[in-house]
């Protein structure tokens, strides 16, 4: 069951609330990161993992690239990383999905076939030195290593 699935059953009625408030995983997620639920609420990509994987990627403290300490959480794969990797690895930079189809050479009808993970971001612009400056929609993001095997299978 996915992490979006369990949200969305905690809203059915109180009793399915009060059963899953108390799965100590959720409960643990809930308690020491609901920012990152929220984060992983808002930008859709919930129904790509399940609690136990955000669980455990939260306990973890190892990078999954190199295995040093990893204090970073890549979201569109439920991932611990390090500074380091997220900064120097092309797999944890997520793509528009225009332009991660042209790398694969896939039409847009191929593209919405297959569900690909993508992330939904929040309109605007994030500046530490400007005000945040509005804009209308949002942008979608994919992680291209997760769309890679699905229209690639000669490696």
């Amino acid at each position: 069951m996915t992490l979006e699935d369990v949200t969305k059953c905690r809203t059915l009625t109180r009793g399915f609330r009060l059963a899953i408030d108390i799965l100590p995983q959720y409960k643990d997620i809930v308690t020491f990161a609901s920012s990152i639920l929220r984060a992983v609420l808002s930008l859709e990509i919930a129904s790509y993992f399940t609690c136990a994987e955000l669980h455990n990627a939260l306990c973890s403290k190892k990078c999954e690239n190199c295995g040093q300490f990893g204090p970073f959480l890549y979201l569109l794969r439920c991932e611990r990383v390090c500074y380091e990797c997220m900064t120097t690895i092309d797999d944890y930079l997520p793509l528009k999905p225009a332009h991660a189809m042209q790398k694969v050479a896939v039409k847009k009808k191929d593209f919405n076939k297959y569900d690909v993970p993508t992330a939904r971001c929040l309109p605007g612009r994030y500046d530490r030195l400007r005000p945040r400056k509005h804009e209308k929609g949002g942008t979608q993001l994919v992680d291209f290593k997760r769309m890679f095997p699905l229209f690639v299978t000669d490696f």
